[in-house]
């Protein structure tokens, strides 16, 4: 199967990012803002960027409504660099850590409050033939205690997420713009609708969002109780 960001083997390429500072357009090239993200998480450096404001990000425009959480995901084995980050800010919550509440070997991820934020962290691995995506629930945050495997077949880190820099020297780690309309008509609600249109403002090969389409739907999810 062909990969959904390049037309060769480990080159990413982009045509639907609007700089939101110069409204100049990526010419779908190596010489972009955006790139494969390294894999590395670089304290006080990296900003995660979730599925709904990605494009707002992006486009530096006021999506017109407020959300009560932040969802951000990275590499499994960025996550002791991201406990012992929460640890020395202050941040951690041990009661809100999957791998301290023994759930099993897997690490699904945790919950922390920044800066009166509630932060999900969710860690992904990208296998031979799959990318796996890992979360957690807690009953202390109002929801079931659980556990959540997702399986990308076809799917790889590079496809999954990309960088570019930000501001004062931060990096911005994003899901490509491609694979949140892809996953925003599947959901199809009417905030979604109202993201896909920016994302359309800004611009989106067909092609890659029909591409990570046929991945999603070929998308298992397994949900399972904690082992106390």
């Amino acid at each position: 199967m062909p990969p959904c960001c390049s037309s060769a083997p480990n080159r990413v390429v982009h045509r639907e990012e609007q700089d939101a500072h110069d409204n100049r357009r990526d010419n779908g090239d190596d010489t972009g803002t955006s790139r494969a993200f390294d894999g590395n998480f670089h304290p006080h450096r990296t900003v995660g960027s979730g599925w709904w404001y990605r494009a707002w990000l992006i486009s530096g425009r006021d999506a017109g409504r407020l959300h009560s959480d932040l969802d951000l995901v990275a590499p499994a084995s960025a996550m002791p660099a991201v406990r012992s980050w929460l640890r020395a800010s202050g941040n951690y919550a041990p009661h809100l850590d999957s791998w301290v509440d023994g759930r099993g070997n897997n690490d699904y991820g945790l919950y922390a409050v920044l800066a009166g934020v509630l932060v999900n962290i969710a860690p992904f691995v990208e296998g031979a033939t799959a990318l796996y995506q890992y979360n957690c629930s807690f009953a202390a945050l109002g929801d079931a205690d659980a556990c959540v495997q997702v399986t990308l077949p076809a799917l790889t880190a590079t496809e999954y997420v990309v960088q570019r820099p930000w501001r004062a020297g931060t990096l911005l780690a994003h899901f490509p713009l491609a694979l949140v309309k892809a996953t925003k008509r599947i959901t199809n609600r009417p905030k979604d609708v109202l993201d896909i249109a920016e994302i359309d403002r800004l611009g989106v090969e067909a092609d890659r969002v029909a591409c990570y389409q046929q991945r999603l739907a070929q998308m298992e999810i397994v949900v399972t109780a904690p082992h106390r």
